[in-house]
Parts: structure tokens; sequence; C-alpha cells
């Protein structure tokens, strides 16, 4: 007399069970089934992981006055840099240096006293002089240490005598 597999029977591994066409397929789809189950816990764990590291931020608002880019959005996650410090660090830079794409400032603001970090930030100003305009940020990214000093923005030499600086 020959009985057949089913999905109580699977896990006692009882031998002398012949099994039929039938229960064939049913081994091989809860099988399948536990071994996809299982896949699906690993990803979730891994998933986790991964995304562990990325803290909350709440996406900043497009104003009046500043464009945010999704990259941005996504460095500003990574890096843990809050829309607050972004905008502090537009407003009052310790250093300010050309971008490394056409047309973009990079301004620096430094953090820490016995770890140095300076935490940059590149956008395009397209006020073109005027007190009114959006400032598209592009990204923004933390440099662990002091990063050199590159060249100074030039000024032109009738801005330098109109204000009186020295250089």
């Amino acid at each position: 007399m020959s009985k057949f597999y089913d999905e109580n029977n699977l896990d006692k591994g009882d031998e002398s069970v012949s099994p039929g066409w039938t229960s064939l397929y049913n081994i091989k789809k809860v099988t399948l089934q536990y071994l996809f189950n299982e896949l699906w816990e690993i990803l979730l764990k891994l998933s986790k992981q991964v995304n562990s590291h990325y803290v909350q931020i709440k996406q900043p608002k497009n104003n009046n006055k500043y464009y945010w880019t999704q990259h941005v959005y996504g460095k500003m996650r990574q890096y843990s840099i809050s829309e607050q410090m972004v905008r502090r660090i537009i407003r009052n830079p310790e250093r300010v240096e050309e971008g490394v794409a056409e047309n973009t400032l990079a301004v620096m603001q430094s953090r820490g006293s016995k770890h140095k970090v300076e935490i940059w930030v590149m956008f395009i100003d397209n006020s073109n002089g005027k007190r009114i305009g959006k400032i598209k940020i592009i990204t923004t990214w933390r440099y662990p240490g002091v990063s050199s000093k590159r060249m100074k923005i030039p000024i032109p030499q009738d801005i330098v005598e109109e204000l009186g600086i020295y250089v």
C-alpha cells in the first residue's frame, strides 16, 4: 500500500512512503515555496541593513529662494546633513571657491574639534547680482579632515577698488 506525500509527512522524512506523480509535484511546490520564503526573509534583513545608515531627513521644499535637486536630497540623507545646515553654510561660509562644474560655487564650513570635518555645498546662483533670484543647490558632501585651499575667486579690479579691498 503506497502513501502519498503531504505537507505533514514532508517534515517527518518517512522513507517508507513511495511518492506518486502528484506527490512529487507537491514536494517541489512546497520546497520552492519554502525556499522563496527563506530568500525573501534574507532580502528583507539585507535591505534593512543597507538602508540603516541613511538618516530620515525631511525632503526640502523648493521656494522662491532655493531650488533643491533630487541629488542633493540623497546626499543630505547619506551624510546626515539637514536643510537648515545647508542654508547656514550658504549664508555664512568659512571658505568660498569655484565649483568643479561650470558656473558653480562651492562653500564650506568646518565642524569638530578633535576630528575635523568639512561640510561642502555646491550651488548655482541665478540672481545675477540682484537680491532676488533662486539658488539652485546641486550637491553637498562631508570631507574628512581639512582640504587644501584652491585658487581664490577672481574679483575684477574695478570692484576691488570700489570696495576698497586690499588683496
